[in-house]
């Protein structure tokens, strides 16, 4: 089910990607549309770059806070192992989650405590992103629009003709 959403997703970023070099590309000359091409598609990357590195930080954040206070609901788990869950769920990013259970001093409820944290976390980070895609969805309702423009040959063609028509 999970790739079935990743392969929509890849489709929509692809789409979307293309769609948006036509925008910036459209009013660039030809001469330096190499260069404004570079600058786009680095952009682009370091944006990227950028986002799954804030998001990855809003993950792993959420998931030690929510984590520390799940665990609070946990009886007999006294605060210095409280730390240690945290630390090696906070460590391993929720990857240490499903060995929770068979640590030392801990039990289902420590592991089900971490389990509900990875789900708020998740839940969190998606919908940072998708509130950061609206903000861009509605960046682009508001760009300005582009004014119609005559092809070049068009142009000359018409300028052509008019001279004639007056000599005749």
């Amino acid at each position: 089910m999970l790739a079935a959403w990743l392969f929509l997703y890849g489709i929509g970023v692809g789409l979307a990607t293309a769609q948006l070099t036509n925008v910036i590309m459209v009013d660039v000359p030809v001469v330096q549309s190499g260069q404004a091409s570079g600058l786009q598609s680095t952009v682009r990357q370091v944006g990227s770059a950028l986002g799954i590195a804030i998001l990855g930080t809003v993950l792993v954040t959420t998931l030690a806070t929510a984590t520390a206070a799940n665990l609070e609901d946990v009886e007999g788990l006294d605060g210095a192992a409280r730390e240690q869950v945290v630390s090696v769920v906070k460590g391993s990013a929720g990857a240490a989650i499903p060995q929770l259970g068979s640590m030392p001093g801990s039990n289902a409820a420590v592991q089900t405590a971490a389990e509900d944290a990875m789900v708020t976390a998740a839940r969190v980070t998606t919908l940072s992103a998708a509130g950061v895609l609206m903000l861009g969805l509605l960046a682009t309702a508001y760009l300005p629009a582009t004014p119609v423009r005559r092809s070049d040959s068009m142009g000359e063609g018409s300028a052509k003709a008019a001279p004639q028509a007056a000599t005749e």
